[in-house]
């Protein structure tokens, strides 16, 4: 942690905030909107709410120089598990007409398993062959936002190379493309 909190370390995400919780996490917003926590255990997580595939070019990046930062200071060579969860908030002008054709074409074509909740149902729409690198995929609607969501199988550092965030993304984007057809 005390390497992380190192201001050469910190200057490659353009912070905008660094905030050191003692030794239970460190955490940073930086320029581009996201929001990066790095704990003791070796456990990282970025938040985004506006993210797009240049974003994730960027949290890539980082990705690797965070596990990378790990591995120099660990004994062992550490696993990353990595969950990918984007949404598209419907508030959003820019997003209002695309998400709104969405809900209307996922209603007509009933292609939805329901799972009740108590308060907040969750509509899984398809569940998507995970790719090779993935565990797991799918592709979700709720009331106000539509979700893409991916586990990838554990990585090392050295395993993090170019497109490990992009090309499972890319393949959720293109199969809810197919589904709803293009706008």
């Amino acid at each position: 942690m005390d390497q992380a909190s190192r201001l050469s370390f910190l200057n490659q995400f353009g912070p905008t905030s660094v905030q050191r919780r003692d030794t239970d996490s460190l955490s940073i917003e930086t320029k581009q909107s996201v929001d990066i926590t790095i704990h003791p255990n070796g456990s990282f997580h970025f938040e985004s709410i506006k993210s797009s595939i240049k974003t994730l070019v960027t949290i890539e990046r980082w990705i690797s120089k965070i596990a990378g930062l790990f591995k120099r200071y660990n004994a062992k060579t550490p696993l990353f598990d990595i969950n990918f969860r984007s949404h598209s908030d419907i508030e959003s002008k820019t997003q209002l007409t695309a998400v709104s054709r969405i809900f209307t074409a996922l209603r007509t074509t009933h292609p939805l398993t329901h799972i009740q909740q108590d308060s907040t149902p969750t509509y899984i729409v398809t569940r998507v062959k995970p790719a090779s690198s993935t565990k797991s995929m799918f592709i979700s609607y709720h009331p106000e936002f539509v979700e893409l969501y991916f586990t990838l199988k554990p990585l090392t550092p050295n395993q993090m190379k170019n497109r490990f965030l992009i090309t499972p993304a890319e393949a959720l984007i293109g199969v809810l493309t197919r589904e709803i057809g293009d706008s």
